[in-house]
């Protein structure tokens, strides 16, 4: 009898376990696609809202015990006392769930990825701005002399990275550490200097070395994002083969675009609403060519020039992205070097309106874009 019992209360248990699990999943899946809704909505950076709405919507259609699990693990709160009101989501613990899957959001939510890498980028955009060239000139002679050499160091530093002077930047990290090599805000610095300077193994040194002493949040989302640029860097090798470059001319227009590459041939190939009249593939690559080409060109934010490290001249600069059979656009990958250049050219591709699907044998199906083009920075 007591055998039976233990039995019962270790099947209760697996069965709990396993049911928290699914509402987790079932938690990261929407959590995903309502970021994506407040992303269409232009929102992502004007706090929680639509976010919260999304969800509180999608927890409608939950299931009660999934429900109840979410109620007791504060992640949802009831409208009002009554055993019967609506569920809604606690938007205290919305930032720590998300925090806790960090490498699912990295690696799997687009949209998150999108949101993060524009806020690290922010920070640095922030400093390009602030920081005069006159006051670069005055802490660097107060270091000289030794004094608050270690606060002008890191500031000397940060302003080393926004440049885009990635070196510069990790000497003074890593003169400042030698004073002081427990200090976690210049561990952190040092690793994103490195890896923003492609050495991905040296960040991700960084990176562990404050997950395991204090399991930093930054250092985790940096370690994530590491992970991910190795990932796309390979994935990417595999979609982009043949490219041209561009020689210079006097268009008025910035960005100037190749040849569309796909991963399939089709009965009809994806496209936005000016070209579908058209029915000769050919035709309608170029069209979707011409239209990319178009869209990229007027939603370019010419800001981002006056901050991105470009020298004068054609920078290259590759792309890939899909077209879902829902006519969406998903899996962005952009290759730069500049980080501001790939968020505003991510964002632009994620702004791009539902196109008209790709079909094969009479089925909508998920096509693998490549589009290298290049963008011309003036002296």
């Amino acid at each position: 009898m007591r055998i039976r019992k233990y039995i019962v209360c270790i099947l209760v248990l697996i069965s709990n376990i396993l049911s928290a699990q699914d509402i987790q999943d079932v938690l990261k899946n929407d959590i995903c696609y309502c970021l994506d809704e407040q992303f269409k909505n232009g929102r992502l950076h004007k706090g929680n809202s639509i976010l919260e709405q999304c969800l509180s919507k999608k927890m409608k259609s939950y299931k009660t015990e999934h429900k109840e699990i979410l109620l007791q693990e504060k992640f949802a709160v009831r409208n009002d006392e009554s055993y019967t009101s609506d569920y809604k989501i606690n938007p205290k613990n919305l930032n720590a769930f998300i925090a806790g899957h960090q490498e699912y959001f990295v690696n799997e939510c687009q949209p998150y990825y999108w949101y993060v890498s524009a806020q690290r980028a922010k920070k640095l955009i922030n400093v390009r701005y602030n920081v005069d060239e006159k006051y670069f000139k005055t802490i660097s002679k107060k270091i000289r002399k030794g004094k608050h050499k270690k606060e002008h160091l890191f500031q000397r530093a940060l302003i080393y990275m926004s440049r885009g002077e990635f070196e510069n930047a990790k000497a003074d990290f890593y003169t400042y550490q030698e004073d002081d090599p427990n200090d976690d805000k210049i561990t952190y610095h040092l690793a994103w200097a490195c890896e923003l300077n492609g050495e991905y193994g040296v960040a991700k040194a960084w990176y562990k070395q404050m997950i395991k002493k204090n399991n930093h949040f930054d250092a985790i989302l940096g370690h994530s994002i590491v992970n991910r640029k190795i990932r796309d860097n390979a994935r990417l090798d595999s979609v982009i083969t043949d490219i041209t470059y561009h020689n210079m001319n006097q268009s008025n227009e910035i960005i100037k675009q190749e040849d569309i590459t796909t991963d399939r041939e089709l009965d009809r190939y994806p496209a936005p609403t000016d070209c579908q009249h058209l029915k000769d593939n050919e035709e309608l690559k170029k069209c979707f060519s011409s239209y990319f080409k178009s869209f990229v060109n007027s939603n370019f934010d010419r800001n981002v020039i006056e901050y991105a490290n470009l020298k004068p001249g054609w920078h290259l600069i590759l792309s890939k992205f899909k077209v879902s059979h829902k006519g969406e656009i998903t899996d962005v990958f952009v290759l730069h070097d500049d980080p501001f250049i790939v968020n505003e050219i991510t964002r632009i591709l994620y702004a791009i309106p539902t196109l008209q699907t790709g079909e094969l044998q009479g089925k909508s199906v998920d096509v693998l874009y490549g589009f290298p083009f290049s963008i011309f920075i003036s002296e």
